[in-house]
């Protein structure tokens, strides 16, 4: 989890909400309880600062 509140969800499949390329991860955000944006590898790393 990330100072602001938003959590990182593995094993998530669909289309990135930025950019529309295959998703590997979402994030959770805070006051939202079902709801989760996906993304791609590269915003991924962008958003969490992961790299794999």
């Amino acid at each position: 989890m990330t100072g602001a509140g938003v959590q990182r969800i593995e094993g998530c499949g669909g289309r990135c909400w930025i950019c529309g390329r295959p998703a590997v991860v979402g994030q959770k955000l805070p006051n939202r309880r079902h709801k989760a944006r996906l993304l791609c590898r590269t915003h991924d790393e962008a958003v969490f600062g992961t790299r794999r």
